[in-house]
């Protein structure tokens, strides 16, 4: 037992623990819950993912070519968060609390929790600054003023954007707690978590919560923010300034902007639930361990619903999907494809499926 090598909290599990806490639980609770999930879901969601970088590397048309690399990068990082979240380290938290270990592959590796959690978490994180990224090629494409045209403010863009999450989340992390003091002060406040708290060497990344709120609330306004300047301006654009072009071009436009916006935002519908979840429980100190587990289950499906979402948006993708299988050839064999348009020799468009 962990405990055994901090005196206190094996005093606690034997006099307090064993004799007022229920040691019933479902298998929802459990961390072989989370070792079936995260293997299932390891081989389920890996090949989808990887049909989604072959695709973009592989399958994406002349007419896609401006925003391919910007795709591809949010796709890889989508990737790699899935990728970590299950064969590598599926995280058992126990929200309220800022702790927390994980299961999978680096723990028997040994590599550190705190590390674990830094990959983790930052891996989220860049997710998410990858999606102003990619609504600032579409801005930059559509509108001719506000836009970023200087290489110099380009490289500092893109390194602000990579670079913020990693930067400020190391902050975060370099002021964990003196772990086996903060253990027993978990305890105060979450009295009776379930047993695996005291089997397993559970890392204490703060006491409270403001240090990760902190940094979930500025990582929120720099991705929030980035993306209603470069969103808004494409759509005003799209609104007002694209009447001087033809009606099929701007038609074409407007449709692609829609598969942007839809492709990045029907899979953010995964972690929604989730995320409210997760503030309801450090606002209420509301403590269920098996939702804390399924809401983080649920979290690992976002690299294949982003994936899926990407397939059937984008017409080339698509096609050469459901041409890999002889039932689906002959009905998009027969379907006729629309005639792409261009734009100053600058593609704005691209084939969609609607």
């Amino acid at each position: 037992m962990a405990t055994a090598t901090i005196p206190e909290l094996e005093a606690y599990y034997y006099s307090h623990y064993l004799l007022k806490c229920t040691r019933t639980y479902s298998f929802f609770e459990t961390e072989q819950f989370l070792e079936i999930s995260s293997y299932a879901l390891f081989f389920l969601t890996t090949p989808i993912n990887f049909l989604g970088i072959y695709c973009i590397i592989f399958k994406t048309p002349n007419e896609m070519l401006p925003i391919k690399w910007c795709m591809l990068y949010l796709h890889l990082l989508a990737t790699f968060s899935s990728l970590c979240l299950t064969g590598v380290m599926m995280p058992y938290v126990f929200i309220p609390a800022c702790a927390g270990f994980t299961v999978g592959l680096l723990p028997y590796l040994g590599v550190s929790t705190q590390l674990q959690g830094y990959i983790g978490i930052g891996c989220l994180g860049m997710l998410a600054l990858s999606l102003p990224i990619l609504f600032e090629n579409r801005q930059r494409y559509l509108v001719n003023s506000f836009k970023i045209t200087r290489p110099i403010s380009r490289i500092i863009f893109y390194g602000f954007n990579v670079l913020f999450v990693p930067i400020s989340l190391f902050g975060v992390f370099a002021i964990f707690p003196e772990q086996q003091s903060a253990r027993q002060a978990i305890l105060r406040t979450l009295p009776c978590p379930t047993e695996t708290y005291f089997t397993h060497s559970v890392f204490v990344l703060s006491l409270n919560h403001t240090p990760i709120i902190t940094y979930l609330c500025a990582l929120s306004i720099v991705a929030v923010v980035q993306i209603l300047f470069f969103g808004g301006h494409s759509l005003t654009y799209l609104k007002t300034d694209a009447r001087k072009l033809s009606v099929a071009t701007r038609q074409l436009q407007k449709r692609f902007f829609l598969v942007i916006c839809i492709q990045l935002v029907l899979p953010c519908i995964i972690l929604f639930i989730p995320v409210v979840y997760f503030i309801y429980s450090m606002l209420s100190g509301y403590y269920n361990q098996a939702l804390n587990n399924i809401s983080f289950v649920t979290i690992t499906l976002y690299g294949a619903t982003a994936t899926i979402t990407m397939i059937f948006l984008h017409k080339p993708y698509k096609k050469f999907v459901f041409s890999s299988f002889p039932s689906c050839q002959s009905r998009t064999n027969v379907v006729k494809p629309r005639e792409w348009v261009r734009r100053n020799a600058v593609s704005v468009t691209t084939p969609v499926s609607f």
